[in-house]
């Protein structure tokens, strides 16, 4: 990220290199010195610039973090998923629907599923509370109410001792308009 210091020196670099090519026109028709200026010197302006943006550019982009994904410890619990996804598919309007994720734990240490938290308030996710054994399995179910018509795509979020980043399973599927719409409200207005 740039610094104030930074950003200021950007901005008036800039700023002074465009002035300069926007008025070096106008100026030469009545100052012969601009067209020296421009000709001579116009060249070695766009590489000077160059050289103080291209620096300030690789050094932004080499401080940027990147997600690297964690080594996984061989000792240490290590969750293996079925799936990261399910499709639905079409679904009737206002009947719920639930996906199954099995996580399996194929390490040497107890699983902990510390939280699984969805993506909105019509996704209700369960899950084991109980350490997950070597060897053994668990379920992280997500149940969709289907109260809006249309295409949906949810997301939950689940937080594990076997890795530091968070898995994130999804859940898609397009719910069916309402077959039986609210009758629309009845005006009892006197004539």
């Amino acid at each position: 990220m740039l610094v104030y210091s930074e950003m200021a020196f950007f901005y008036f670099l800039t700023k002074t290199f465009f002035c300069f090519l926007c008025l070096s026109p106008l100026l030469s028709e009545n100052y012969s010195i601009f067209v020296w200026l421009n000709n001579k010197y116009l060249e070695k302006m766009k590489k000077l610039i160059l050289l103080f943006v291209l620096p300030l550019f690789i050094a932004v982009q080499s401080q940027a973090q990147t997600a690297q994904p964690a080594a996984a410890n061989s000792n240490g619990p290590i969750a293996k998923w079925d799936k990261m996804a399910n499709d639905f598919g079409s679904i009737a309007f206002n009947v719920p629907k639930t996906a199954e994720f099995t996580v399996t734990n194929v390490g040497k240490q107890p699983l902990i599923i510390s939280s699984v938290r969805p993506s909105c308030g019509c996704t209700n996710p369960k899950f084991s509370q109980e350490p997950i054994l070597p060897g053994k399995s668990s379920i992280v179910s997500a149940t969709y109410n289907a109260a809006n018509p249309g295409v949906f795509t949810k997301t939950v979020t689940v937080i594990t001792n076997a890795d530091t980043n968070p898995v994130v399973l999804q859940i898609k599927g397009t719910v069916m308009p309402n077959p039986n719409p609210p009758a629309p409200p009845v005006n009892n207005v006197p004539k």
